[in-house]
């Protein structure tokens, strides 16, 4: 699985998916952490619909199993 990180600081703060907050909370963080990131480096920005392809991408498995065993 993939890691995204976002520079803060000097340091790197990587994303980790939190199992116990729900998938739109995760992805919430994901998709602003990924824009600070993107600032930093002046790339552009994904648009929401990109976000969450990338992000479903990434981390629909997790989706899955959080519906299955809750």
């Amino acid at each position: 699985m993939s890691l995204y990180l976002i520079l803060i600081g000097g340091d790197m703060e990587e994303f980790h998916y939190d199992k116990n907050d729900s998938y739109e909370s995760n992805f919430n963080r994901w998709h602003a952490m990924n824009n600070k990131e993107r600032d930093i480096y002046n790339e552009p920005k994904l648009s929401p619909l990109e976000a969450r392809a990338v992000f479903d991408d990434l981390y629909s498995d997790l989706c899955f199993q959080q519906r299955q065993y809750s």
